[in-house]
């Protein structure tokens, strides 16, 4: 009497690899693509929040906004109070990874819309005559590149 194996044969091990190898090949983009809406969501979040506690600021100081003296230490001491902890720093564009720099903000007053740098040395700009805030990079957004993330 011959004893059966109970094991699986070659064909049912090469189909069961083709079936993990086609989910992975239609999941990894999926997953990638999570992450870089994730990286748009925070910048987005971030510049809200500083937005949110520019008006708080001004609400509470009788129209005056912060950082009215041009530097760049009174703003971030001003909207301070708003923010929930430290000021946020921008994970996007050339200043991705230099965190020495990326949560410093280019103070101006100069009239009309704000642009965001090309090479930017810092991550963020602010008017502190008109209260605009954006993100100091004129690059497109990882999701859709057609927006930029000085526009967002």
């Amino acid at each position: 009497m011959s004893k059966m194996r109970n094991a699986f044969t070659l064909v049912e091990l090469v189909v069961v690899i083709m079936l993990i190898a086609i989910l992975g090949a239609i999941a990894a983009p999926r997953l990638l693509n999570t992450r870089k809406s994730a990286l748009d969501s925070q910048v987005i979040k971030a510049v809200n929040n500083v937005r949110n506690a520019i008006s708080m600021y001004t609400a509470e100081n009788g129209g005056t906004l912060p950082g009215a003296d041009g530097a760049q230490a009174t703003f971030k001491a001003d909207v301070a109070t708003f923010l929930r902890g430290p000021f946020p720093r921008v994970h996007v564009g050339p200043l991705a990874v230099d965190n020495s720099m990326n949560d410093l903000v280019r103070m101006s007053s100069v009239a009309g819309p704000m642009i965001g740098a090309a090479a930017p040395k810092q991550g963020w700009a602010y008017n502190y005559t008109t209260g605009e805030f954006i993100v100091d990079y004129d690059g497109g957004t990882i999701t859709d590149p057609s927006i930029n993330y000085d526009d967002l």
